[in-house]
């Protein structure tokens, strides 16, 4: 799958009847690949009239739905209308469409995936659905073939300008009852995330492993390190000497901070200063990066610095002044002054310290 399909350029959603006839048309014709020769005809999804939020897609049909022309009316059809409905959704009110559209007698084969992915794709624009549960492995993996349902399901991903959400197909269910247990679960998440932000349903796991998360794509999928996908990896590889730095720099503050007893004489009269004992303790040594920094942005006045103009000031690493300004902020001595300032043709926060905030 490494043409149009995976460059993620669809067409725009046709609309009106006249739309819906022509991709009906283009499926039930449809000769791309030779499984049209031994079904009885390919079946076009269910798509109700005026489009819908939520579509369904699943695997091919089935004996029933060849027989029927009509998709998910066998036994997994019932089952998954079933766990809809107890979830809240409407199965009358969904879109219902299969990743290959001819009964492939058994499990289609890549091939069959990609000659159909068209037919797929128009009838899922089709039906306007911007959440789809991809159910079983075949319709995870017609979307985002680096997804397997192990550790894959019951995870949202953006993909095609759809949040896409897997879970066990229900033919698996009706043979393992512990699979459907697992369906229902998955399938009352998804419920939720149709109704609220699916990014705050992102799971802190590798999408192939059960290690912590890594990695996070924008599709909103995250990895381990080791799983990190091949077009992402040099990215992770860069991110990860940004936090390493980073680290380094934070360890150079915690070790400068140490020392600031030094300075217990000093008082400060901050917005989180509890005492002036506590104060002197977090108060920037003389002679250290934090104090430095900190006697930057008080001498701009109501001017204040952003983040680029300290570095060009002090010739530091963005790492390195990033986390020292950080520890600033944190400590009650530097704050956002809530306006931002264009630097190098970016707007960028402006930092200042208490009496001008």
């Amino acid at each position: 799958m490494e043409d149009d399909e995976r460059a993620g350029e669809l067409p725009e959603a046709p609309v009106g009847l006249s739309a819906r006839l022509e991709v009906m048309e283009q499926v039930v014709s449809c000769e791309t690949c030779d499984l049209h020769k031994q079904c009885t005809a390919p079946v076009f999804g269910t798509i109700p009239e005026g489009g819908t939020k939520i579509a369904i897609l699943g695997e091919a049909p089935g004996a029933q739905e060849d027989a029927q022309g009509a998709p998910f009316v066998g036994p997994a059809g019932q089952m998954i209308r079933k766990h809809l409905d107890g979830a809240g959704i409407d199965p009358e009110s969904v879109a219902f469409v299969n990743t290959v559209s001819c009964f492939p007698h058994g499990t289609p084969e890549w091939d069959h995936i990609h000659a159909c992915a068209k037919n797929r794709e128009d009838q899922l624009s089709l039906s306007g659905a911007t959440h789809v549960l991809c159910v079983g492995k075949v319709a995870t993996k017609a979307i985002e073939p680096a997804l397997d349902l192990k550790h894959g399901r019951g995870r949202p991903f953006l993909k095609y300008d759809r949040i896409h959400f897997s879970t066990y197909h229900p033919a698996a269910a009706l043979r393992n009852g512990n699979y459907e247990e697992a369906m229902a679960d998955d399938i009352r998440v998804f419920a939720e995330l149709v109704k609220g932000d699916w990014l705050d349903f992102v799971k802190p796991t590798c999408a192939a492993c059960p290690q912590d998360m890594y990695w996070m794509q924008e599709s909103g999928l995250t990895w381990c390190l080791e799983h990190v996908p091949g077009d992402d990896f040099a990215k992770a590889q860069e991110w990860r000497q940004r936090q390493v730095a980073e680290l380094a720099a934070l360890r150079e503050i915690a070790d400068e901070r140490k020392q600031d007893l030094i300075d217990r004489d000093t008082v400060v009269s901050g917005k989180r200063a509890t005492s002036q004992k506590a104060a002197a303790k977090v108060f920037p040594r003389s002679g250290t990066k934090r104090r430095e920094c900190y006697e930057i942005i008080k001498a701009s006045g109501a001017t204040g610095m952003t983040d680029l103009e300290l570095e060009k000031q002090t010739g530091w690493k963005h790492e390195s002044l990033s986390a020292c300004r950080n520890s600033l902020m944190n400590d009650g001595l530097v704050f956002d002054s809530g306006r931002k300032r264009v630097v190098d043709g970016s707007e960028r926060m402006i930092w200042v310290v208490e009496e001008f905030t």
